[in-house]
């Protein structure tokens, strides 16, 4: 969440409130989210997070932490005067709680969103940066940011394979695996998926931790047809895309009682800054993955074909 303090001078992310969107078209995830803040110093004691709007979600009580603007701010806002970015953390010493470590786990009820957890710092009042994200490269998530921006105050939750969409939307999905020097599959648990046209990147996906993926976003604008093209009409509208996978190999965590987690969220957008796996043509050698045709209304299945040139059951990446 962003709250104002001065249009022209100043913003900063209000203090617990987090805010989640679906990744493939940043809408906000208003419901059915089971979401809780695990505290990091004692790690029995759990806030659970409930919506509050516009895809915010706020714990429902977190002790030793400010929740609200401190009164300066206040009257700043009710003055409209000019605020000095340089006094903004001089707060009276009364108001500033002691910052608090949390884990964020994210679990989805209605089976649309893979599970996310982050580290999340319930920040001083003057902090404006948020580190839940990590340093990923712009180009290589711009599909997760608004046109323009190269900041984001959410989380995206990922999709998860096989869902369903209320509208339609451009689908890329896979099962993405290795084969292995002993001639066995292992799955590329917790790989990135990435759809480019051109050299832009229109979807980003996760893979489960069976290496099942599916990137979904919006279809990109129409191809423009040569007159002679327009005049015969076309029987399917189709565009050229490219995939990358980003894969370091990451491990789930399994918690005392059994339960297991993804990576972190940092983590995972911290595969994309180095060079892509290579997905695989043909398992019998090592060619890229060619451009393909994403066609308008159909799901494209990535397949790595075998020697006599048939679709196998996964898009194998090339083992390091």
């Amino acid at each position: 969440m962003t709250v104002l303090i001065n249009p022209d001078k100043f913003r900063m992310r209000a203090v617990g409130s987090l805010r989640f969107v679906d990744a493939s078209n940043l809408a906000p995830v208003t419901a059915s989210l089971d979401a809780i803040m695990v505290d990091q110093a004692e790690r029995s004691i759990v806030h659970r997070l409930e919506p509050r709007g516009a895809g915010h979600w706020v714990p429902n009580r977190v002790t030793g932490a400010p929740v609200f603007l401190p009164p300066l701010a206040l009257r700043t806002i009710a003055d409209r005067q000019p605020v000095d970015p340089t006094t903004i953390g001089q707060f009276p010493p009364e108001w500033v709680g002691r910052a608090r470590d949390f884990e964020v786990r994210v679990e989805d009820e209605q089976g649309r969103f893979l599970p996310t957890r982050f580290d999340f710092r319930m920040p001083d009042p003057a902090e404006t940066i948020w580190s839940v994200w990590g340093s990923p490269p712009i180009a290589r998530i711009r599909s997760l940011l608004l046109p323009g921006e190269t900041e984001a105050d959410y989380i995206p939750l990922f999709n998860r394979s096989g869902r369903t969409y209320d509208v339609p939307v451009g689908r890329v999905g896979a099962h993405l695996a290795i084969r292995q020097a002993d001639g066995t599959d292992r799955p590329a648990s917790w790989a990135l998926l990435r759809v480019r046209q051109g050299n832009t990147t229109i979807g980003l996906g996760l893979a489960d931790q069976n290496g099942n993926a599916e990137v979904a976003f919006s279809y990109p604008e129409l191809p423009i047809l040569s007159p002679a093209d327009a005049a015969a009409g076309r029987d399917r509208i189709t565009w050229r895309i490219r995939i990358s996978v980003h894969f370091d190999d990451l491990a789930s965590e399994t918690t005392s009682d059994g339960q297991i987690l993804p990576p972190k969220f940092e983590d995972i957008l911290a595969q994309l800054p180095g060079p892509a796996t290579r997905a695989l043509r043909n398992i019998d050698d090592n060619t890229p993955f060619p451009a393909t045709d994403l066609v308008l209304g159909e799901r494209l299945i990535l397949r790595t074909l075998d020697g006599s040139d048939q679709p196998l059951s996964s898009l194998f990446l090339e083992a390091s």
